[in-house]
């Protein structure tokens, strides 16, 4: 996980399917040569969602083509569960934080 992370940097991400290996069985590619990330499609979603949500909640400037991208990410790989059970969790935990 770190070493992806630290792989990725501050990277874009791409829209091709990642090579699988680079980095055991996670399917994720870096191409540092052109600085691009590409994640596996159970994700991309998700990371599209992470992206709206920064930009609407912080300012967080995504170019047109990113938000043409990750719009298609979001429609692609829809909210799960998950997703659904952990934005309840963290909003709860946000409500008792500000309680006190």
């Amino acid at each position: 996980m770190g070493e992806i992370n630290n792989d990725r940097s501050n990277y874009k991400f791409g829209d091709k399917l990642p090579k699988k290996q680079q980095y055991g069985k996670c399917e994720f590619e870096v191409d540092s040569k052109n600085k691009i990330a590409y994640p596996k499609k159970e994700i991309r979603g998700d990371i599209a969602r992470i992206y709206f949500y920064m930009s609407n909640k912080y300012n967080f400037k995504i170019s047109k083509q990113e938000k043409i991208m990750f719009e298609k990410w979001n429609q692609e790989d829809p909210i799960s569960q998950w997703e659904k059970t952990k934005i309840k969790r963290i909003e709860e935990f946000i409500s008792f934080d500000s309680e006190i």
